[in-house]
């Protein structure tokens, strides 16, 4: 689970990806439950493309059986996070 306080979206950035296809999968929801929208699904050796959520959780699951092993995969995120301003009064 991404789940930054304060954000209002959050994108996460593939930077290698090697799993045991068809075995091992990645797969990213656009929320914090997997009855959240599937935002993508991985599998193989093709580096994804990055994915941004539309609001402020993001969920990442791999599955594996761990019969055939690969080199794996690494990622990062980054996230939007609107400031509170505040605009003078008794606190």
């Amino acid at each position: 689970m991404i789940q930054p306080s304060g954000a209002t979206n959050i994108t996460l950035d593939f930077y290698l990806f090697d799993v045991s296809s068809p075995n091992d999968t990645v797969y990213v929801y656009d929320g914090n439950a997997i009855t959240s929208p599937l935002l993508g699904r991985w599998t193989g050796n093709t580096l994804p493309t990055s994915v941004t959520s539309t609001g402020g959780s993001l969920l990442v699951r791999f599955t594996t059986d761990a019969s055939v092993t690969a080199s794996g995969w690494t990622a990062s995120y980054s996230s939007t996070i609107v400031p509170t301003l505040c605009l003078g009064g008794n606190v």
